[in-house]
């Protein structure tokens, strides 16, 4: 189902023009780390490992300070997130080549961010497994009865951001919040510690239900269900139904 190996040529990676230098691949959880070497040329390819084409990608540039460059499949090839900033998505071919990952290969721009000239980077890639993970998006209706977020299945976490305007990366989840309504949230780009309230101008407030999750926090919540507001969500569940899957050994 999904092996992981040494190094990327002996994965079987090496048919684009980057080739791991290491990966850890989980074929059955739509899973891949790979470590590389970027080129800096503008249409670069490499082998992600899975047998889908990937929904969400996290890279990261080891060498220099950088952003945490993101692809989300909801906002297609021609738009990234930083995943440690609250900006709207930003437009533009450095990134992905205005080019959507395959089954096989993720390709990239030439932004030393992801495809840094002889820098080591860092790529983490998922793609949609029934019962297991969703990555999607939703708009938001500005009511305190707010959108229901279908996933298939009840989540454990989930981390929600806002990109036609500045918002948080609202990370949610039913250990730190077992209970309806619930509002505690942490945030991936801010090192503030937890906050609970589901008002103001980041409020936010859901429900955790057998099929997803539900928006409770209405107007002034601008990090989650701004009336008309695009948001995309990455959603991991409580108790997979799925035999997703088998542990890989990683090796950089």
């Amino acid at each position: 189902d999904g092996v992981g190996h040494a190094t990327g040529a002996a994965a079987g990676l090496a048919d684009g023009t980057i080739t791991p230098l290491g990966a850890s691949i989980n074929t059955r959880s739509g899973f891949s780390i790979l470590k590389y070497t970027g080129n800096g040329n503008s249409g670069a390819t490499m082998n992600h490992g899975l047998n889908e084409a990937p929904d969400f990608v996290m890279i990261k540039n080891l060498d220099t300070v950088s952003d945490w460059e993101v692809y989300h499949s909801a906002l297609g090839n021609t738009h990234a997130l930083q995943a440690n900033q609250d900006y709207a998505k930003a437009t533009g071919t450095t990134y992905w080549n205005d080019t959507s990952p395959t089954s096989s290969l993720l390709t990239l721009g030439d932004a030393s961010q992801l495809n840094g000239s002889t820098n080591n980077l860092i790529a983490y890639c998922w793609h949609n497994v029934e019962g297991l993970q969703r990555f999607g998006s939703y708009l938001g209706n500005g009511s305190d009865d707010g959108v229901l977020v279908q996933c298939g299945f009840r989540p454990d976490l989930v981390i929600i951001k806002g990109h036609t305007y500045g918002s948080n990366w609202n990370i949610i989840d039913a250990v730190r919040s077992p209970y309806n309504v619930a509002s505690n949230m942490i945030r991936l780009n801010l090192d503030g510690g937890e906050g609970s309230t589901a008002t103001g101008t980041y409020g936010i407030a859901w429900d955790f239900v057998s099929n997803g999750f539900k928006l409770r926090a209405g107007s002034g919540t601008n990090d989650c269900n701004q009336t008309g507001a695009s948001y995309i969500y990455m959603a991991w569940a409580k108790n997979p139904y799925r035999n997703a899957y088998g542990a890989q050994a990683i090796a950089f």
